[in-house]
C-alpha cells in the first residue's frame, strides 16, 4: 500500500506544477492572428494535442485541430487559412490563422492529453477589431438665415464604435452624432455638422476626423463647405424690331468644388410671342 501512495502523491505534486500556457488575442480583422499553446513542467507521457474553437460563426464548440506524433491535422476548418506552428515533441500545440474576419471572433480551446492524469487545457479569447468605412457628404445646404444641416460624415461598420468629430477652426458651427448597432455587432456612427448657410461659409474647408482602436492613427476626411444660391438677377436688353434679349438668370454652384456654371436665357419677343430657351456657360 505504501508504494501506490507514493505514486499518487508524486503524481499529484507534479498535476499541480504543470502549465498550460496561452493567452489573450486580439487582432484587427484581414490580419494574422497567432494562437500559442505551450505545455510546461511535467514529466508526464503527452498522447496528443488538440483544439476546439466556439466562434461568432459557429456558436457550438467544434474540434478542428490534432497534433499526434505523426503530425499535425486540420479538419472541419478552410485549412488553407490555418497552419500549423506545432512542435509534438516541444510539448508545443501552436497555430497560425490569417485573414482573420470577425466570423472568427470566440474561443478558442487548447487542450493536452497527458498518461495518467488525463487532460489539461487553458482558453484562448480571439477579439476582432473592425475598422470603420469613412464617408463625407453634403447635404446640399441652401443660403438662407436659419440653422441647417450643411454635410454628414459617417463611420461605418466598425468595431469597437468609432469615434467622429469635426475640425472647424472658428467657424460658427455645431456638432450631433449619434450611432446605431448593427446585426453583426458592428457600428454605425453619423455625425453632422450644422451651421446658417451664408455667402461667408460658402467654400470654407472644415475636416472630419474618425478614431477608432481598429486604426493605427486617426482618419481625416477634408470637406469644402457648399452653400447654393437660388436665381438673384433678370437683366433685359431690347434689340431692334424684333426682342432679342439676353438675361442672367441665376449663378448656382454644383458639387465640384470650385466650380461656376452661369444659366442664360434668350427671350425672342413678337407679336405678343414669347419664345425662350435656356442654356449654359
Amino acid at each position: 500500500m505504501i508504494f501506490p501512495l507514493i505514486f499518487m502523491l508524486i503524481l499529484h505534486k507534479d498535476v499541480q506544477a504543470l502549465q498550460v500556457i496561452g493567452g489573450n488575442i486580439t487582432v484587427v480583422q484581414g490580419s494574422t492572428a497567432f494562437f500559442p499553446c505551450i505545455l510546461k513542467d511535467t514529466t508526464e507521457k503527452l498522447n496528443q494535442i488538440s483544439w476546439q474553437k466556439k466562434t461568432k460563426k459557429n456558436p457550438e464548440k467544434i474540434n478542428f485541430f490534432t497534433i499526434l506524433p505523426e503530425g499535425p491535422e486540420f479538419f472541419n476548418v478552410h485549412g488553407e487559412r490555418f497552419t500549423s506552428a506545432a512542435n509534438f515533441n516541444e510539448k508545443n500545440g501552436s497555430f497560425r490563422l490569417s485573414n482573420v474576419t470577425l466570423m472568427d471572433q470566440g474561443t478558442y480551446t487548447c487542450i493536452f492529453t497527458l498518461f495518467p492524469s488525463g487532460n489539461h487545457q487553458t482558453e484562448i479569447p480571439l477579439n476582432v477589431l473592425v475598422p470603420p468605412v469613412i464617408s463625407v457628404k453634403s447635404d446640399i445646404p441652401t443660403l438662407g438665415d436659419k440653422e441647417v444641416s450643411l454635410a454628414t460624415c459617417t463611420a461605418s461598420g466598425s468595431l469597437p464604435p468609432a469615434q467622429v468629430n469635426w475640425v472647424f477652426g472658428n467657424l460658427n458651427l455645431k456638432i450631433t452624432t449619434n450611432s446605431s448597432v448593427n446585426d453583426d455587432g458592428t457600428t454605425t456612427t453619423i455625425s453632422t455638422l450644422w451651421g446658417v448657410p451664408t455667402i461667408e461659409l460658402d467654400h470654407r474647408s472644415v475636416q472630419c476626423v474618425v478614431t477608432s482602436e481598429a486604426l493605427s492613427t486617426q482618419k481625416s476626411q477634408p470637406f469644402t463647405i457648399q452653400i447654393h444660391f437660388p436665381p438673384t438677377e433678370v437683366n433685359v436688353q431690347e434689340k431692334s424690331s424684333v426682342y432679342l434679349s439676353v438675361y442672367r438668370m441665376a449663378i448656382q454652384r454644383y458639387s465640384t468644388p470650385g466650380t461656376d456654371r452661369i444659366i442664360y436665357g434668350l427671350i425672342l419677343l413678337s407679336k405678343q410671342m414669347v419664345h425662350c430657351c435656356i442654356f449654359y456657360a
